[in-house]
């Protein structure tokens, strides 16, 4: 049977402090710190991040992509290069726009990884590797910071532009996310939260995450000095808003999530008013709907549904 979730989407403006810095660390493209590698794939990086992890540098592996000449490499950077080209080539076979590499790269990362549960249990240390591509590449697993790294390391071999954030939940943990420009526009992107625990064997991704609003990912328990980064108050290239389908009823609604099932997807975006048949059965399902505000470019009490199964 279907579970429904159905999850906040909203534009609204939200004033919110952002004296605090919540540790918030900000790391563009190609990272400009000095890694060290050796065959047994050991590196140090000059910077630690917080609770001992280092922030993998990419700019060899991108710069070997670039080029097309992996000789420099060290035997840990090219294990990491050649899974990386392999899936990134294969992507843009079908994609051609950014927007469409991105969700791709996002989908697969989503899809084919694992969330390193040693690394939530405390008498466990996460695997080694985990939080760098490595982990998320090779070994199929990772921590939120081994999320962030793959999709930055695709982002960067795509020359698009990103940049990984380094901050907290609002729980005070330790959590790191993606800030991303899709034509002219900066988006956020958590693959992680994307990818909940428990893992469900063969579950499609979500999108919940995908190029989403500062505001949606404050309200959803993200918490970071804003300042620190690019303005983004736009759902016009995510997940939500692109896909959306105009429903009219509940049957509606059916039809979208078979159809959905029947090409592999996890989820559904579906555009609706409070008066379609079917609203109270979403309702009773335990789901919450947010009024849009016309930022989202829809009529006057539309709603956005994110439906998750």
């Amino acid at each position: 049977m279907l579970r429904k979730i159905l999850c906040v989407c909203f534009c609204l403006v939200m004033m919110c402090g952002c004296s605090e810095s919540y540790g918030t660390q900000i790391h563009e493209g190609d990272s400009n710190t000095n890694q060290t590698t050796d065959d047994n794939g050991e590196f140090e990086v000059s910077k630690d991040i917080g609770k001992g992890y280092k922030l993998f540098d990419n700019s060899r592996v991108v710069s070997a992509y670039k080029s097309c000449d992996d000789s420099g490499l060290s035997d840990f950077e090219r294990d990491i290069y050649d899974e990386a080209k392999k899936i990134l080539d294969e992507i843009k076979v079908t994609a051609t726009s950014d927007y469409e590499i991105e969700l791709a790269v996002h989908d697969y990362i989503v899809g084919s990884s694992t969330y390193d549960r040693d690394a939530i249990s405390a008498l466990e240390k996460p695997k080694k590797n985990s939080e760098n591509p490595y982990g998320i590449l090779i070994n199929k697993t990772g921590i939120c910071l081994g999320y962030t790294t793959t999709f930055q390391l695709f982002m960067d071999m795509a020359e698009i532009p990103c940049k990984t954030i380094y901050a907290e939940d609002d729980d005070g943990d330790e959590h790191a996310w993606n800030q991303v420009e899709i034509d002219g526009k900066w988006y956020y992107v958590d693959c992680t939260w994307d990818d909940p625990v428990p893992e469900e064997k063969d579950r499609p991704p979500f999108h919940e995450f995908f190029n989403v609003t500062e505001d949606y990912m404050w309200k959803s328990g993200h918490r970071w000095d804003r300042d620190k980064c690019e303005e983004s108050n736009s759902f016009k290239n995510s997940y939500l808003y692109k896909e959306a389908v105009e429903i009219y009823s509940w049957d509606d609604i059916r039809d979208v999530m078979k159809q959905a099932v029947d090409n592999g997807k996890g989820d559904v975006s579906v555009v609706a008013d409070k008066s379609f048949d079917g609203y109270d059965e979403v309702m009773t399902g335990g789901g919450k709907i947010f009024e849009l505000e016309t930022v989202i470019n829809y009529k006057s009490q539309k709603y956005l549904l994110y439906v998750a199964y």
